[in-house]
């Protein structure tokens, strides 16, 4: 039996030197792209934790707010002697702000209307009243009072021992000055999500959203992961709105 003869090394093939540069280059795209991609996941983070702090701060003056008048404010603008809107609440917490400066807020007049001529100077001027780094302008805001619920009410009480209510919206876009006397109400927020049922709409729209429980306890929910959950609370305070509606009308009724 013959032995088998030695089989010839097959040659590696020879890399080209562009062959050499094209892989380079992807690796070094691919390597980019991911550096690219962590960055701007962790500014969007950082501008979210700041958000979320700033929503805080403002959770903090309407409980100031709240020890100081004994509730949250019954409606969130106040008026004049006709019933005509003149100043959000936004222009209210002023003096439970941080580090209140009253020398600076008292040119702010409660006893003009928020778009004189006056309190324009102040609004273009001051303001804190947004998240920061997600408006152009410090007079815009994109917080405001969900109307109709437990807090925003005529007593502006806290929710019923088991549930929630919602307080303030954090929105993504806005072209609201602080100071004027408009914000959302719920049946408005809860459209957002009956004529979207998946919520993509929704989380477009808002950012945050800050609820209370029965204690004043704050939590910031966030419609990316806790839409479940907002939708709950928003069908909550819908029922509890319609039966308070339905017992004033019985209260009218018997007098």
């Amino acid at each position: 039996m013959n032995e088998a003869e030695p089989q010839a090394a097959v040659p590696k093939p020879e890399l080209r030197w562009y062959q050499f540069s094209l892989r380079s280059l992807l690796l070094f795209t691919l390597a980019v792209a991911v550096v690219l991609s962590l960055i701007c996941y962790l500014q969007r983070k950082s501008r979210e934790d700041k958000c979320r702090e700033h929503m805080m701060v403002v959770y903090n003056a309407l409980l100031a707010y709240y020890q100081s008048c004994g509730r949250f404010p019954g409606r969130p603008y106040s008026t004049d002697q006709n019933g005509r809107p003149m100043h959000s609440w936004r222009a209210h917490l002023m003096p439970f702000w941080p580090d209140h400066d009253y020398h600076i807020t008292r040119q702010y007049k409660f006893n003009e209307p928020w778009d004189s001529p006056t309190n324009e100077r102040f609004w273009t001027t001051y303001g804190d009243y947004s998240c920061p780094g997600y408006v152009e302008s410090s007079n815009i805001t994109n917080y405001v009072a969900v109307v109709g619920g437990s807090l925003w009410s005529k007593k502006g009480g806290l929710p019923p021992a088991s549930g929630r209510s919602l307080l303030i919206v954090e929105l993504v876009e806005s072209d609201i000055v602080w100071a004027k006397p408009v914000d959302m109400t719920l049946a408005e927020l809860a459209s957002w999500l009956r004529d979207d049922p998946s919520g993509a709409e929704f989380r477009r729209r808002v950012r945050h959203i800050l609820a209370v429980d029965a204690t004043g306890a704050p939590s910031i929910l966030d419609p990316a992961r806790d839409i479940d959950e907002i939708r709950a609370i928003i069908e909550a305070e819908q029922r509890s709105a319609g039966e308070r509606d339905k017992q004033e009308r019985t209260g009218k009724g018997a007098r």
